[in-house]
C-alpha cells in the first residue's frame, strides 16, 4: 500500500536538496533504544535518538496491498552490555519496534516535511553475534498483521468479564442466552 508523502516533502524531494535518514525506535522491558544513521544526537517527535554508529541498517521491506504478515529486521552494533542483557531478557515478548524515514535539509539538517513510518512491528526474535569488531545484534520484527491469525484468548462470558472488572454483572446471563428460544424485539 503506497504511503502518502506531504506536499512540502514532495517539493523538497523534487529539488534534490535533501538527505534521507532512518530512525529506529525499539521498546524493551526496562529501556527503549532510539538510534539513527546520522551524526550527533537528533530529536525526532520529542525523543532523542543517538548517533554513534550503532544503527547498521534495516532489511528489505515488503510493501504489499494485501493483508499479509511480512517482517523486517534491524541490525545494531556497538551496544552496551547492559542493553544486550535487556534485549536477551525481552525474548519474544512482542515488544514494539518502528523505523521512520525522514528527509533532512542539506543546509541545516532540519527535518523536511513529516516523518514517515517505514515499518512497524513486534519483536519476534533477537540474535546476538560476537565478532572481532564487537557485538552485532539482529532484531527480527513481525508486522502487526501477525495477530490476525491468533484466536482471541478473551471469551465473552461472565467469568471472562469478571477477570477484568470484578463487580461487573453485564455478562451474567450470557450462558443462558445459548439455550434461550424467545424472539428478540417483540413486546
Amino acid at each position: 500500500m503506497p504511503r502518502d508523502i506531504n506536499t512540502i516533502t514532495q517539493t523538497e524531494l523534487s529539488k534534490g536538496l535533501v538527505l534521507p535518514a532512518l530512525f529506529f525506535r525499539g521498546d524493551f522491558l526496562v529501556i527503549n533504544i532510539r538510534v539513527w544513521n546520522g551524526y550527533n544526537d537528533f530529536v525526532l517527535l520529542g525523543e532523542t535518538y543517538t548517533a554513534n554508529g550503532v544503527f547498521l541498517g534495516v532489511s528489505n521491506i515488503q510493501e504489499v496491498g494485501a493483508i499479509v504478515s511480512s517482517g523486517f529486521s534491524v541490525s545494531l552494533s556497538g551496544i552496551d552490555d547492559s542493553v544486550i542483557s535487556t534485549i536477551l531478557q525481552a525474548g519474544n515478548k512482542k515488544l514494539l519496534g518502528k523505523v521512520y524515514l525522514c528527509f533532512l535539509d542539506l543546509a541545516d539538517h532540519s527535518i523536511v516535511g513529516e516523518p514517515i513510518i517505514l515499518c512497524s512491528g513486534f519483536l519476534s526474535e533477537s540474535k546476538i553475534e560476537n565478532n572481532p569488531e564487537g557485538v552485532n545484534v539482529n532484531l527480527q520484527y513481525e508486522n502487526e498483521s501477525i495477530f490476525f491469525k491468533d484466536d482471541s484468548k478473551h471469551k465473552y462470558t461472565h467469568e471472562g468479564q469478571r477477570a477484568f472488572y470484578s463487580n461487573d454483572d453485564g455478562f451474567e446471563y450470557v450462558s443462558y442466552m445459548k439455550t434461550w428460544r424467545g424472539k428478540w424485539g417483540v413486546m
